[in-house]
């Protein structure tokens, strides 16, 4: 998908892997999620603005309970980056209401986390 994502010119086509993509966040091994959030990041970059808008609830809600407490600091930099994405098609108030929600939780490094990305959003 990074090699396939960038030849891609036809906007139809973007549906076919926007299920695949939105599942992403949420892989458990730490490796296969790093690629998995590189394979995000050039959804974001490349998708017809539509069609990445329509998983980005599902992809920040993967985001806030998987990868703002990743061990790898790889991978907690390219959630940052999608969450940065996901404001750029415009879907703010989606980004806003899952990192609300991970302010909701328990464990302090999911709560830093998110204040964190909105703090760089709202910069």
């Amino acid at each position: 998908m990074i090699k396939l994502f960038p030849r891609i010119d036809d906007d139809k086509e973007w549906g076919k892997y926007a299920g695949w993509v939105r599942k992403f966040p949420t892989d458990a091994n730490a490796a296969a999620q790093e690629k998995a959030l590189e394979v995000t990041l050039l959804f974001f970059e490349y998708a017809v603005v539509n069609q990445a808008g329509r998983i980005v609830a599902e992809i920040m809600s993967g985001i806030v309970s998987k990868c703002i407490t990743a061990s790898k600091a790889k991978s907690k930099e390219m959630a940052n980056s999608i969450a940065l994405m996901c404001v750029e098609v415009e879907k703010f108030e989606a980004v806003q209401e899952e990192l609300m929600k991970g302010m909701d939780q328990k464990n302090p490094k999911v709560v830093a986390g998110c204040i964190t990305i909105l703090t760089e959003i709202l910069k």
